[in-house]
């Protein structure tokens, strides 16, 4: 009896594997070109289908072509939150396609020129940072010279934007380019009796070629004269000779894909 039951219970177990094989080789059948053309996709082999590579492509180019318009809506809203038009007049807005760094020497080329009201000599602007001055033009296409250029030389004044405004003027020398993206001086500032050069003064535009007010770079490093250290804050004592003033751009053109150059309001 025990025997029966036991050779009865291996024959239902015998009878499920067979039935459960069955199904599975059924079901391979059926799931076959589901599967294959899965497989294909991510192979990238059929036409119309996008590999797995292909779509991470894509996404990636989506997500840098959003960022790129991000940065561009970025250099608009920074014009008009930095009120930087007020006391300028925009002649044209253009998109920078060449840039070239060799030996100090430091341009751009923005796709504007003649046929858009350029001429060589006026102010190129990111917000309210001047960033450098047109110095030719084409049809359709203007070479700008950037003020970090080793041979770019502007007037220039420091103002305290600390103090009540309208900010009084400190000090009046020429900004000077580096060669470096981000280096600037501020030259021939005399050595004047109550003179005071801190961190943080910002030098700008005084006029002439330039519109007055433009923001050239923010004071780092004021050195009196005859002094071999830094000296953030001193009062100059009325000794002969210029300081030496070491700025930082709040902006430079390397930051933008778009300019403005801009002309004095007339009023």
């Amino acid at each position: 009896m025990h025997r029966a039951l036991l050779a009865a219970a291996g024959l239902a177990l015998l009878a499920v594997l067979v039935a459960a094989t069955a199904l599975a080789d059924r079901w391979r059948v059926a799931a076959a070109p589901v599967l294959d053309d899965a497989l294909v996709a991510l192979a990238g082999s059929r036409p119309g289908l996008a590999s797995t590579a292909e779509v991470h492509e894509r996404l990636a180019s989506a997500l840098a072509e959003t960022a790129r318009l991000r940065s561009r809506l970025a250099d608009y809203q920074g014009i008009a939150g930095e009120d930087a038009l007020a006391g300028f007049a925009p002649v044209a807005r253009g998109r920078v396609v060449e840039r070239t760094s060799r030996l100090g020497r430091r341009y751009l080329a923005l796709d504007i020129g003649a046929d858009q009201g350029v001429i060589p000599g006026l102010a190129v602007v990111a917000g309210r940072s001047l960033v450098g001055v047109v110095a030719g033009i084409r049809s359709s296409r203007c070479l700008v010279q950037l003020v970090s250029d080793s041979m770019c030389r502007i007037p220039a004044a420091l103002v305290d934007p600390r103090q009540a405004a309208p900010a009084a003027l400190t000090a009046q020398g020429v900004a000077a380019g580096t060669g470096r993206a981000a280096g600037l001086r501020l030259d021939l500032v005399e050595d004047l009796p109550g003179l005071v050069v801190a961190p943080g003064q910002v030098a700008v535009s005084t006029g002439g070629t330039f519109p007055a007010g433009l923001v050239i770079g923010v004071v780092e490093t004021a050195v009196r004269p005859g002094n071999s250290q830094a000296n953030p804050a001193a009062s100059n004592g009325g000794s002969a000779g210029h300081w030496r003033i070491d700025l930082r751009p709040l902006r430079t053109a390397e930051q933008s894909d778009t300019l403005l150059i801009v002309r004095a309001a007339t009023r």
